[in-house]
């Protein structure tokens, strides 16, 4: 799933030269192709998360790949006729895949209890909540959701908002302002991908020092330095692209690591499936407006100036999510209070690395 994903979201931008040659098409209209690929991850993670809840994970997941797969299908004899209409088609469907990516269902497991399947929400046993936790009914409301939750959602649509759309304007702008072959713009497409690396050595780090919220974010915040600072060098040095575009992996590795390892620790534990959905979808927005929008803009240091400003707000989103944090104050203990656990055996070491697995491929 996660293959074809990323081979169906990539591929439009990428050959976006070689389609206007061959088929006519307009940069605004590569720029739809691309904005409609996730159009659907901005309704549906969310619903599937409702859904879930209801049907089970395992049923909503296969009749959304079913989907999908007809999208690819749609989209390869949208290619061969040369038909706009049907490669748009064809980009709506292909994108259930994107939004179900998104939807983290790692975080939902499906677990026997008292004889009859469910789907429980796990958290790790040694992660501290700084606030108390309400009971919630058996129909959790959005309601429900604390504010700074809201605020960690804003931080994930800017952050992804600041990466995203480089995979697809990316190809352009190298052989256009660069002189390179579209292979050899590709292959700079490809090191963004390649510094996944480092996810199982954070996961590492996390563990071992048991983060806390704040320094999770402050990690996130680290990372959208990187990825500005590798935006502002291909805007303004029009230098050699391979050291930047490395920097903005590390960065966007680092990023999206620490925005899904955080997840559990602001969303209360009984509304993670719902609250995981609409992540999905939030992260979604910018990429689906983005794209035609930036067609309209000749200049790419523009562009670049963009997706580093996305980056920016979205590290000082993070900034202020350290803040409310240390505003909270402790229980009349004077400890932080543990979230409990749902009814399961699962060794917490092994559930963060879960998150932390599912996180190295985000991106």
């Amino acid at each position: 799933m996660i293959f074809s994903n990323h081979y169906s979201r990539d591929c439009v931008g990428a050959l976006e030269k070689q389609m206007e040659a061959e088929y006519g098409f307009s940069e605004v209209q590569d720029g739809y192709l691309n904005a409609v690929y996730f159009f659907p991850s901005t309704i549906f993670p969310a619903i599937a998360g409702v859904i879930s809840q209801k049907v089970g994970i395992s049923k909503t997941l296969i009749t959304f790949l079913l989907v999908a797969s007809t999208g690819q299908i749609v989209f390869g004899l949208g290619s061969s006729l040369g038909s706009y209409p049907l490669l748009l088609v064809g980009r709506i469907l292909q994108g259930l895949v994107w939004g179900l990516c998104a939807w983290k269902v790692d975080s939902t497991l499906k677990r026997e209890n008292n004889g009859t399947s469910s789907a429980q929400i796990e958290t790790p046993e040694d992660i501290h909540s700084h606030q108390e936790q309400e009971p919630f009914k058996d129909s959790p409301t959005l309601n429900k959701l604390p504010r700074q939750y809201w605020v960690f959602v804003l931080c994930g649509a800017l952050m992804y908002g600041g990466i995203v759309p480089i995979m697809f304007i990316g190809s352009n702008i190298f052989q256009e302002e660069w002189g390179l072959s579209v292979s050899e713009s590709d292959r700079l497409l490809l090191l963004p991908e390649l510094p996944f690396l480092v996810s199982p050595a954070l996961g590492v780090v996390v563990d071992k020092h048991k983060m806390v919220l704040g320094s999770r974010m402050w990690l996130l915040a680290v990372g959208q330095a990187l990825c500005i600072t590798a935006y502002l060098t291909l805007a303004l040095a029009h230098s050699s692209p391979y050291g930047p575009m490395i920097c903005l992996g590390f960065g966007g590795t680092v990023s999206s690591t620490m925005l899904w390892n955080s997840l559990h620790l602001v969303c209360p534990q009984p509304l993670l499936p719902v609250g995981s959905g609409i992540l999905g979808t939030a992260i979604n927005i910018f990429p689906s407006v983005l794209p035609p929008a930036m067609a309209y803009t000749g200049n790419y240091a523009i562009k670049l100036g963009l997706l580093a400003l996305l980056g920016a707000l979205s590290a000082i989103v993070a900034v202020i999510i350290v803040l409310l944090e240390r505003m909270k104050l402790p229980t009349k203990s004077g400890s932080y209070q543990r979230v409990p656990l749902a009814s399961s055996d699962m060794d917490p070491i092994l559930e963060e690395n879960m998150h932390t697995f599912y996180a190295t491929f985000k991106v």
